[in-house]
């Protein structure tokens, strides 16, 4: 398959796109998108959490406030499968209650634990998070790290959060992301690690 969407640049882009797919795929998630946010709100939040927000994560707020995702089940609202796209107060909940877990973003194999300027835009309400570093002047800003519940030690996997939405978006358009017959998002996980692999 051809991509047609080599020329896009932003997160707002790959993510239009992005809902373009799975409105044709009819799914549920873009009918469940909140409002975006406005610049007050996201000071607010960087005020409460007390640090800033990255251009990045400022523009994925900007274009939506996450998903309304409680009354439905995980596998119909995730942005990639299970993984769904957090509101700014159910992250907030979610950065507050984890944060204060211990080592729970250290990975032991490395003995590596970044600083606590992160902030979780994904995740799969069993444990599972993606996060946006965003610690100032350190060699992982704006990286995306990743938590699990599960026992895998968490890394980096993303260099950037517009990379992710990129990726995202390559696999819905490759069918790599898919619903099956029940309107539930699947993937084919393989070609997904490999896609990540190459960014």
């Amino acid at each position: 398959m051809e991509w047609i969407f080599v020329s896009m640049k932003t997160i707002t882009e790959y993510f239009e796109r992005i809902i373009e797919v799975q409105n044709r795929l009819g799914y549920l998630l873009p009918k469940i998108l909140r409002p975006p946010l406005d610049e007050q709100s996201i000071k607010q939040t960087e005020t409460t959490l007390g640090f800033k927000f990255s251009s990045e994560l400022k523009e994925l707020y900007s274009f939506a406030n996450g998903t309304d995702y409680l009354n439905y089940p995980s596998g119909k609202t995730g942005l990639i499968p299970i993984h769904t796209f957090l509101s700014i107060e159910d992250a907030i909940l979610n950065y507050t209650i984890s944060i204060q877990v211990e080592d729970f973003f250290l990975n032991y194999d490395t003995n590596f634990k970044p600083n606590k300027c992160l902030f979780p835009f994904l995740s799969d309400g069993a444990g599972d998070f993606y996060w946006i570093d965003l610690n100032l002047n350190t060699e992982n800003y704006a990286k995306i790290y990743w938590t699990s519940s599960s026992g895998e030690e968490p890394c980096y996997v993303y260099k950037s959060l517009t990379t992710l939405f990129k990726i995202v978006c390559e696999c819905y358009e490759s069918g790599i992301i898919y619903t099956d017959s029940e309107g539930y998002l699947d993937c084919n996980y393989e070609a997904f690690k490999e896609i990540s692999k190459t960014k």
